[in-house]
């Protein structure tokens, strides 16, 4: 597990924690006092900083890759955001009865931590947040209306043709000049209405 914490209010607060198997895990750069070695969020690495990789993500469950996702290597929550991308735009929702799509959404804290990796590298931890909207069709809206399941319900959703879930979570990402590779995220399901 990793845990990041940062000063908030003038005190240290875990801002950020991370399930990953030690072997996703590149060993960091140490600096002359053994404590790993920062890197600027902003820093290039290749073709996109660790601040881009938040955008580039975002853009396969919003267009399957198609514009700044093509930036990163495939990886399983690569593969997995363009098969959610790809189920929906071709089954959408309720058996076809409603659309289903998603869109980018600044994280509640959008603070990036980036720390230099022993092969030369970077290694980044970022917020992601995203927001999936189910719409019923119109030929659907006078006889039929979407109902939320109990977890929908519980975080605000009523029943109605259109049902916006949102999700924040977090990622690790690898950057090296001639890769990003997203390795592994992480959501929870904040609300619905």
């Amino acid at each position: 597990m990793l845990l990041v914490f940062d000063k908030v209010d003038g005190t240290y607060k875990m801002v950020l924690s991370l399930w990953a198997a030690a072997a996703e895990i590149p060993k960091p750069a140490l600096d002359k006092d053994g404590l790993a070695e920062a890197v600027a969020p902003g820093t290039k690495i290749g073709g996109l900083a660790p601040t881009d990789i938040r955008a580039a993500y975002a853009d396969y469950l919003e267009t399957g890759g198609k514009k700044k996702g093509k930036a990163l290597t495939s990886t399983k929550p690569i593969e997995n955001a363009k098969k959610t991308y790809q189920r929906s735009s071709t089954e959408g929702a309720v058996k076809g009865m409603a659309t289903e799509k998603f869109f980018a959404k600044p994280p509640a804290d959008q603070s990036v931590y980036a720390l230099r990796t022993a092969d030369g590298g970077v290694l980044a931890l970022l917020p992601l947040a995203h927001k999936q909207e189910s719409l019923l069709k119109e030929s659907y809206r006078s006889s039929a209306a979407l109902v939320p399941n109990d977890e929908q319900s519980a975080l605000g959703a009523t029943r109605g043709a259109l049902i916006t879930d949102t999700f924040e979570g977090q990622g690790l990402a690898e950057l090296t000049p001639k890769a990003a590779r997203l390795t592994n995220v992480d959501f929870q399901h904040v609300d619905a209405r």
